[in-house]
């Protein structure tokens, strides 16, 4: 796939679900910020001088995905 070709989907694909994105992004922004949690792979964060962040539960994100009608499952 060539890098115009993958472009435009990927902006077809934002296109698409723009609501949810936004969504998420919005009850995102709703949250308080915390103390950056440590990930599970164990590498680091790309801004490793940064203390805080805000976080979306699985559960939380799945509901704002199934309300536009985007279907996701919890994982392990």
């Amino acid at each position: 796939m060539s890098p115009g070709t993958l472009r435009e989907e990927v902006n077809g694909r934002i296109e698409k679900h723009w609501l949810a994105i936004d969504a998420l992004a919005v009850a995102l922004l709703q949250q308080d910020w915390e103390t950056i949690k440590p990930l599970k792979s164990g590498n680091q964060w790309s801004h490793p001088n940064e203390t805080m962040a805000k976080y979306l539960g699985r559960e939380e994100v799945v509901r704002i995905l199934a309300d536009h009608g985007i279907e996701a499952v919890l994982g392990k």
